[in-house]
């Protein structure tokens, strides 16, 4: 099929689940061309994928479709990072696909003026050290056992209203044992010890001990972009080092085993 009747197609149908589909390597040196030019100079950037992870090349539109969940964790993080004003400037996670700088599986070329968010780090969950986070998996863990532990409420990730109103509600809470509470926190659990104690992180530590702030801004404070060191780049940058990217630009993949025969038709079309 070529690219120009796919996306055609695409707007007739409304584009649901999956957000990508396969092109051919020549309709993929064409929209190159045409629309990623300044990728071809910057830093690469490198996808693996599931889903025809055997095709030449494939053609993404990452910012259609249902929103993309966090995985492997709850979705807390996502949506209050994804609505937070101090992240306007970035690319949502939801919308975006998640990129490495090193890699082979998939070469990416996003959009020219395709804005890319950088982590500080090889990963997201190891990016909010400067807030004192190690591992956001652990913070998501963390809020869920706050919520639980003050309020009786075990699931509150599906929308960013239902994570703001549990915000309120814990700030409305009384708690007049702290250390009885972090005890029953922690629930001897050696995974919740980077957030507090000796370590002198104070995620809910500092929060639930003085309760001097409201959760909300409280926890944007912690997850502030500048804070941590995350950068925003556009298609066509250098980004020095291992790290993860993500962007919502419309992109095309490449299969690492056609890059040569890819590289070679766009030289000789330039």
């Amino acid at each position: 099929m070529r690219l120009s009747r796919f996306l055609l197609e695409d707007r007739r149908t409304g584009y649901d689940e999956p957000r990508s589909k396969t092109i051919s390597l020549m309709d993929a040196v064409d929209y190159v061309l045409k629309n990623c030019s300044k990728s071809l100079h910057g830093s690469t950037i490198h996808r693996d994928i599931t889903v025809g992870w055997k095709d030449e090349a494939r053609f993404t539109d990452p910012a259609k479709g249902k929103p993309r969940v966090s995985r492997n964790t709850t979705n807390h993080y996502t949506l209050i990072i994804d609505n937070s004003p101090k992240w306007k400037r970035y690319p949502k996670r939801s919308k975006s696909i998640i990129c490495t700088t090193r890699g082979k599986a998939f070469y990416v070329f996003p959009e020219d003026k395709s804005r890319i968010g950088v982590c500080p780090s090889y990963d997201f969950w190891p990016s909010f050290t400067g807030s004192g986070i190690w591992d956001m998996d652990g913070f998501n863990m963390a809020l869920m056992e706050l919520a639980q532990s003050s309020l009786g409420i075990k699931s509150w990730d599906d929308s960013i209203g239902k994570i703001r109103s549990v915000f309120s509600m814990i700030d409305e809470a009384k708690i007049d044992d702290h250390e009885g509470f972090m005890a029953k926190l922690n629930r001897g659990n050696d995974a919740w010890g980077p957030f507090y104690g000796d370590s002198g992180n104070e995620f809910l530590f500092q929060y639930t001990r003085e309760r001097d702030t409201k959760l909300d801004p409280y926890i944007e404070n912690l997850l502030d972009p500048n804070k941590n060191g995350f950068k925003i780049k556009f298609a066509g940058s250098k980004i020095m080092g291992e790290k993860e990217v993500w962007t919502e630009g419309k992109s095309i993949l490449v299969n690492h085993r056609s890059m040569e025969p890819f590289m070679n038709e766009i030289s000789r079309r330039i």
